[in-house]
């Protein structure tokens, strides 16, 4: 017959001292849990060896370091800005076509137009209505647009990716890429996606 710690509360004893006859699966049924359960608390690698007057602890709670188990890691939330640059880039290489949306060819704002319709969100056409219908920022952040302009209005469009660094279709010749900023005339608008 198993002899009882003093228990932290009468009713659930703290652990089990081992005496002559006792075995793991017997004390584990007496305590309503499993030998496999108690061999995980105590540390015990052979359930079949455990020795007279060794306590066998009924749960972790007695300050043994039994090995926790490992938080499963949260999923890290994209930014939308993120999301944006992200899908752009799978047009890079993309040829400069003029009013071109397609992977054969596309313009300034066919890149922005097509990006965010991947991404389920739909903006104008030419790059003047999507600064219009953008949330107008001072203060870029990755994804943003960024709108060039002249006295005559806006004319380009590109995506911020960061402060050296712009994603665009940018003219004839030079297609769908990553280029450094080449002007300072510029307006920053904000679209969001999910």
């Amino acid at each position: 017959m198993p002899v009882w710690a003093t228990p932290a509360s009468a009713s659930s004893p703290a652990y089990v001292t081992v005496r002559k006859g006792d075995t793991l699966s017997g004390i584990a049924s007496k305590h309503h849990t499993t030998w496999q359960h108690l061999a995980a608390v105590n540390h015990i690698a052979n359930p079949n060896k455990i020795r007279i007057g060794q306590h066998i602890y009924l749960s972790g709670s007695h300050g043994a370091t039994t090995k926790p188990s490992k938080p499963k890691p949260k999923p890290s939330k994209v930014s939308s800005g993120t999301k944006i640059v992200n899908q752009a880039a799978k047009y890079r290489g993309t040829p400069y076509v003029y009013g071109g949306t397609t992977k054969k060819g596309m313009d300034c704002s066919g890149l922005t137009q097509t990006t965010l319709k991947a991404l389920g969100k739909k903006i104008p056409r030419v790059a003047a209505d999507q600064y219009r219908s953008s949330k107008k920022v001072s203060k870029p952040q990755k994804g943003d647009f960024v709108f060039v302009h002249d006295s005559h209005g806006v004319y380009h469009v590109a995506i911020y990716v960061n402060s050296k660094t712009w994603l665009e279709a940018e003219r004839p010749g030079k297609g769908v890429n990553y280029y450094k900023p080449w002007s300072r005339s510029v307006y920053y608008g904000r679209y969001t996606v999910k």
